[in-house]
This record gives C-alpha cells, sequence and structure tokens, in this order.
C-alpha cells in the first residue's frame, strides 16, 4: 500500500470526526511517511512500519479525548443529504406503517405466550380445586350412604389432584419457556 491508498484509507476510518481532527491527522501521517522515505524507506515500507490504517484510525480515536468524540458523532450525525431527505418523505407513511404492524405483532405474540401460560395455570386450578371437591363429595356420601359408587367419586378426584399436581411442573416450564420467549421477541 502506497502513501495515498493509505492516506485515503484513513481518511475512510476517521470520517466520523470533525474536518480539523482529520485534517490534522492525515497530516501527521504524511509526515511520518515522508520523514522515513528520506530516511531511504520506500513508500510501501514506510507504511508497512506504520501499520494498518484501521489500527492507525483506532489508536487515534482511542488518543482523543471522548468529549471531542462524541461532539463529533453526534455533528456528524444528523446531516442527510437531500435525495435521502427527499426519499425518506416518500417513504415515511410506508416505514410507519411496517413500524406499526412489526410492533402490533410484537406485542401479539408477548400476550398469546403470557395467554397460553396462564390458561395452563387455570388448567392446573380446576384440577386441583375438582379434584378437592369431589373428595369432599364422596366423603359426604360414605358418611350418608347416599351413593355406594362413592368409590369411584374418590378414586377419580384423586386422580384429578394427582394430574393437577404433576401440571405444576408443566406449569414451572411453561414459565421458563414464556420467558425465554419473551426475551427472544
Amino acid at each position: 500500500m502506497n502513501k495515498t491508498e493509505f492516506l485515503a484509507a484513513l481518511k475512510g476510518r476517521l470520517d466520523g470526526l470533525s474536518p480539523d481532527d482529520i485534517k490534522k491527522s492525515l497530516d501527521f501521517y504524511e509526515e511520518m511517511i515522508d520523514d522515513r522515505v528520506e530516511e531511504g524507506f520506500t513508500e510501501e515500507q514506510a507504511v508497512e512500519e506504520i501499520g494498518s490504517p484501521i489500527d492507525v484510525a483506532d489508536k487515534i480515536i482511542a488518543e482523543m479525548p471522548i468529549t471531542t468524540v462524541i461532539k463529533s458523532k453526534i455533528k456528524n450525525r444528523g446531516k442527510l443529504s437531500g435525495w435521502m431527505a427527499m426519499l425518506l418523505a416518500i417513504l415515511s407513511p410506508v416505514i410507519f406503517s411496517l413500524f406499526l404492524a412489526f410492533s402490533i405483532t410484537y406485542i401479539t405474540v408477548i400476550a398469546v405466550i403470557w395467554s397460553l401460560f396462564i390458561m395452563l395455570i387455570g388448567i392446573v386450578i380446576g384440577f386441583i380445586v375438582g379434584g378437592i371437591g369431589g373428595v369432599v363429595v364422596s366423603v359426604i356420601q360414605a358418611v350418608a350412604g347416599v351413593s355406594p359408587s362413592f368409590l369411584f367419586t374418590l378414586s377419580a378426584s384423586l386422580i384429578l389432584i394427582g394430574l393437577g399436581l404433576l401440571l405444576v411442573l408443566a406449569v414451572k416450564g411453561a414459565y421458563k419457556g414464556a420467558v425465554f420467549l419473551t426475551k427472544k421477541t
């Protein structure tokens, strides 16, 4: 890489800085290359000794006060070319519509995930409460001697309670899954 190519690449890497800072840096490294050429190096050797434009630009930015770098980035951020401003104005209804559609879709996905989790909690509560209610009914049937089928009612109730307690594990897994999916979306 010769001096011209190096300085052009360095200028491209320093693009966000102020024009004065860029000029100072380019002048400094141009003089450094010229000094090495005067010492007998070729341009390519002098540039190679300095390092890659990426490393040099990183070094320049790292040595600058952080406030200077931030001010340069903020100052150069708001500039739009005429074509970009016109294109943005023309496409703004489409961009806004797409943003709105993606936002609504995101909210809907989150709502569905958590609705399924809440529905699963309702099923668990229904199994456990229904099972407990069945146990109470079967005990009343047994004490009152009303129905000989109280053993069937009791066993079905205990099965419901057992399923409800097993589903508590599913609720725990569903909660972890809902949190994971919510963070992913």
